[in-house]
């Protein structure tokens, strides 16, 4: 998988839509109850018959959290009161 250069948001894959399914469905139960994803799902939905079919053991992904710095979005100012000050004036 591979991040798009033109949006940070998506990416592009190599794999057919069944893994990325199987990918989705297994971080979905792991961090979610599954009454919570079946809970709104008609019976007889497709959207029901990806859930519950069972993730091949071959694909089982393990997620990891990765801990995220917090970074500073702008330098600190060098001095206090550093900054624009107010327009040239002409002296005469």
């Amino acid at each position: 998988m591979v991040q798009s250069y033109y949006d940070p948001n998506l990416f592009k894959i190599n794999t057919s839509s069944e893994n990325v399914y199987n990918i989705l469905k297994a971080y979905r139960k792991q961090y979610h109850d599954t009454e919570v994803i079946t809970k709104n799902l008609k019976n007889n939905s497709y959207r029901n018959t990806i859930i519950n079919k069972e993730i091949p053991e071959d694909i089982k992904p393990t997620f990891i959290e990765v801990e995220k710095k917090k970074e500073a979005r702008y330098f600190p100012n060098p001095f206090k009161n550093w900054g624009p000050k107010g327009r040239a004036k002409e002296i005469k």
